[in-house]
């Protein structure tokens, strides 16, 4: 599990938290251990997964090797020409205020389009 987060929030990566706990209680084998990750997630966030696909990688070959079938895998994921340094102008399609009246705080929910990125989520 790789929880994303604000660490300036009092609930810091509770979602990632609760989804592992959870996936615990049900059975689930962790392939890595859970990260929690701050808003500056980038360096983390690739050596987390750096190391859940190598996991991924042994445990295919270990697969394939005891039952001698070829592995179903296929390479699928291209790179995106957009990154952190390198952004996709989206066009700001909603922008919800999300605090209510009298709050001393202003956190908004944007919604972007991604039309024409070629991005995939």
């Amino acid at each position: 599990m790789l929880a994303l987060g604000d660490s300036s929030y009092e609930f810091f990566c509770k979602t990632g938290v609760d989804f592992d706990q959870r996936l615990e209680e049900l059975g689930a084998t962790r392939l890595h251990a859970r990260i929690d990750c701050d808003v500056d997630y980038a360096t983390a966030a690739e050596g987390w997964m750096a190391s859940v696909l190598n996991e991924l990688s042994q445990r295919t070959l270990s697969a394939t090797e005891e039952t001698g079938l070829a592995p179903a895998m296929a390479k699928t994921t291209a790179l995106s020409q957009y990154s952190r340094k390198n952004p996709f102008p989206a066009v700001l399609l909603d922008d919800i205020v999300l605090n209510g009246r009298g709050s001393s705080k202003e956190t908004h929910h944007y919604e972007l389009s991604l039309e024409g990125s070629g991005l995939k989520l």
